[in-house]
């Protein structure tokens, strides 16, 4: 009878759980625990409050890392867990990863966790529910009203859950979802269903067929295929003996080469492995050595042990090679007075491998160009603009420097090394994402001339939610717009000041007229040689 009712209880009676909480200066308590780049997650807090787990992103990878309360002995523990929670006595973290059950030990010894079941499900049910959600998400996460797009959202989403219901494989599926989201027109979108092996398809399983690459282009002659062109630092170029322009391949592990296929034909299976390459030279193109036998007055017979390469690998000494050249190219049209650098992504690799070739490429030049064509984007655009849009302050001369120098700064002070001299930037039509966001701020912030093709016009800061069976579903939950007059970014790629059309009859005889057009601005706007 003592008992006390709900509503007998004054609401001035009831104290906030956060009453007795000093709150008003909270923020003079925060401390930055972590230092790791890129993006952070999955925070867990130990039950003894001793030890922070988390997820972040370092280069390229995302892995599981743990540190003390108080910032020091910060450990990595293994690969990017999706932490679920952590035992009472703090010594295991329980997740998923890669669609498997987890456990991850304090010092990073993983166990998967077998999990073995048989369910009942009615396929065309599922799907219904799955597309439904998907709808669910995207009314609620995508970066603008379905409704401003002029959309029924609920009659579209009734027309294509209708269509889910008669998919039969994941394929199917993913079809039907991925035209249903595609009515939303924007980019950063899909739907990826997993594959049979639990993982999402795509993922990067190795290939034991895949060819392997000597870093060479050939063409076919009578003899075999005949070398026209040596990736520098590639399998062909650090042979013993070197494997040169000119020379014909004829053998691989001793067994004739067809003339008329392609010579990765007959490195199927290969890469990474040592294979013997059989190949001839004009007589006059080298002296004879151990590895060689005349033959007659005409060739040379020479042999090499090669390892070749994937063909990723390869990619990446081409990339390499052209940006050389491209480097030497704009040394040449500016008579030595201009730099060059080409980001390759928006990412962190990218961004450290532009401050490391920054010193390099501007280094006694009186300007600077950056291109960010064929760039699919990523999220270091402001850290990019905090090197290249720079106002200065003041300068530094040590004891030793030289006093005529009105430039100089202590490079320990900068966040990242800066560039305050004239500046073009190339963009074209498939600089994409982040790497239109820079082409925009280049041109809003009046930085120079930015030269080449209108960028793609996909602009949109992009997450992802899971469905019931794991399926990905990308959600573009943010939107970009322009300082000024609020265009768009998404649908309104960057225009250059001078849009230069690159031709594919261009393309075949290696010129490049945007460059050469960068190039031309930019001398414009140079200092008057003495």
């Amino acid at each position: 009878k003592d008992e006390i009712k709900k509503d007998e209880i004054k609401k001035d009676e009831i104290k906030s759980v956060f009453a007795d909480l000093e709150l008003v200066d909270a923020f003079k308590r925060v401390r930055r625990v972590t230092t790791v780049p890129g993006n952070e997650d999955n925070l867990e807090i130990s039950p003894a409050g001793d030890r922070l787990y988390f997820t972040a992103t370092e280069g390229k990878d995302a892995s599981l890392f743990s540190i003390k309360y108080d910032g020091t002995e910060q450990k990595k523990l293994g690969a990017s867990v999706a932490v679920a929670g952590i035992s009472l006595s703090g010594e295991k973290l329980f997740g998923v990863n890669a669609g498997q059950a987890q456990t991850v030990s304090a010092s990073g010894d993983v166990k998967v966790i077998e999990i073995s079941a048989t369910s009942e499900i009615v396929l065309a049910k599922r799907n219904m529910e799955k597309l439904g959600e998907v709808s669910r998400i995207m009314n609620r996460k995508f970066y603008v009203d379905p409704a401003e797009k002029k959309l029924d959202w609920p009659a579209l989403t009734a027309r294509h859950r209708e269509l889910a219901s008669r998919a039969r494989t994941s394929d199917e599926f993913d079809f039907v979802a991925n035209m249903f989201v595609g009515h939303l027109d924007a980019s950063h979108l899909g739907v990826r269903s997993p594959d049979s092996a639990g993982g999402t398809r795509g993922s990067a399983a190795a290939n034991p067929r895949a060819q392997g690459r000597l870093g060479v282009t050939t063409i076919a002659t009578a003899a075999g295929r005949a070398v026209i062109a040596v990736l520098p630092d590639s399998p062909a170029a650090l042979a013993n003996p070197r494997i040169e322009v000119g020379d014909i391949i004829t053998m691989i592990d001793f067994d004739l080469i067809d003339p008329a296929k392609p010579l990765e034909s007959a490195l199927i299976a290969k890469s990474g492995q040592e294979v013997f390459v059989a190949f001839t030279r004009p007589a006059n193109d080298g002296a004879a050595d151990a590895k060689a036998v005349e033959l007659g007055a005409k060739a040379l017979e020479l042999g090499a042990i090669v390892v070749p390469i994937s063909s990723a690998a390869e990619r990446t000494l081409r990339y390499q090679a052209e940006t050389t050249a491209t480097r030497a190219k704009v040394a040449e049209l500016s008579g030595g007075r201009i730099g060059y650098i080409h980001i390759q992504s928006m990412d962190q690799v990218s961004l450290d491998r532009f401050e490391r070739d920054l010193y390099a490429s501007a280094h006694a030049k009186d300007g600077l160009i950056i291109d960010v064509r064929n760039n699919g984007g990523g999220s270091t655009a402001d850290r990019l603009l905090s090197s290249i849009d720079v106002r200065t302050h003041a300068f530094a001369i040590p004891r030793e420097g030289d006093r005529t120098r009105k430039s100089s700064y202590p490079q320990d002070r900068l966040y990242i090394q800066r560039y305050t001299m004239p500046m073009a930037m190339l963009c074209n039509e498939k600089s994409f994402s982040n790497a239109e966001i820079i082409a925009h701020a280049f041109k809003t912030l009046g930085r120079g001339p930015l030269v080449g093709q209108q960028t793609a016009g996909g602009v949109i800061s992009t997450g992802s939610d899971s469905l019931v069976d794991a399926t990905t579903v990308r959600t573009p939950m943010r939107g970009w717009y322009v300082i000024g007059d609020g265009r768009d970014m998404e649908e309104n790629g960057a225009m250059p000041d001078f849009v230069v059309m690159q031709t594919p009859e261009d393309e075949a005889k290696a010129l490049d007229a945007q460059l050469a057009k960068a190039v031309e601005e930019l001398v414009k706007k140079l200092p008057k040689k003495p």
